[in-house]
């Protein structure tokens, strides 16, 4: 098994979470991110991918989940599913 290290930065906007995987010295980081400006709260990634996306009630917004895998093959489904695409994975 390969070493898994979660970095995980709140802001303004968007919950953003990183993983390290660390594999003979090189490194592949993923970084997922909801722009909340542009969310319209319709829960579609959150259908989607629930190990990585939760729908906030209060805020009617969707969030990343602190400590989620944003390598998991549903997160790019998330993002296909968004109608007004501000979910983007770098």
């Amino acid at each position: 098994d390969l070493p898994l290290v979660q970095i995980c930065n709140e802001r303004r906007y968007y919950i953003a979470c990183r993983s390290l995987v660390e594999q003979g010295g090189e490194s592949m980081a993923s970084i997922v991110k909801i722009d909340h400006d542009e969310c319209i709260g319709c829960e579609a990634c959150v259908e989607e991918c629930p190990a990585v996306f939760e729908f906030n009630e209060d805020e009617a917004k969707a969030y990343v989940i602190a400590g989620a895998d944003p390598n998991l093959a549903c997160v790019d489904d998330a993002i296909a599913s968004c109608p007004v695409d501000c979910i983007e994975k770098e």
